[in-house]
């Protein structure tokens, strides 16, 4: 097989495939909705801004809890589903948003959606006390490495 035929089928498969994508239908509004509706994300989504509250009023305990709860009162799930719906048309076609709804239907996408919030809250954690543990660990290498050189 010649160089020339080798570079002709792989820009032939190369020009193919982009055509592809770009003719790809971007997904559609109602079916982004859907799709988050079935995966109820946005519910995730609610969830996931009360426990970052509850957490910013423990670490923070000088701000007024009228502050905290007027901040929250104004986080519309909606209104963050409006902003995000771009961002998954930019990802997904719609054939692609309609493959997930049918599969979020299916006991394991079931699964998935039951067992993810828990998962996620545990992952987060995880990686709190990760991050707090390594932060740990560069405060005392500074404080060693400044007591060393004060001792110079």
């Amino acid at each position: 097989m010649s160089f020339k035929f080798l570079m002709a089928v792989v820009c032939a498969t190369f020009l193919v495939s982009s055509q592809a994508m770009a003719e790809a239908e971007p997904a559609t509004e109602d079916s982004i909705r859907e799709l988050i509706r079935v995966t109820k994300a946005d519910a995730m989504g609610d969830q996931i801004v009360s426990q970052m509250f509850e957490r910013y009023k423990t670490m923070r305990p000088e701000i007024p809890g009228e502050f905290w709860d007027r901040l929250y009162s104004k986080f519309d799930m909606t209104e963050l589903v409006d902003l995000m719906i771009p961002v998954y048309q930019k990802y997904l076609t719609e054939e692609e948003v309609l493959g997930l709804i049918e599969f979020n239907k299916t006991p394991l996408g079931q699964k998935m959606i039951a067992i993810n919030p828990p998962m996620m809250a545990e992952s987060v954690e995880i990686g709190m006390n990760w991050g707090a543990r390594v932060g740990e660990q560069v405060v005392e290498e500074l404080r060693a490495e400044l007591a060393r050189q004060a001792a110079e």
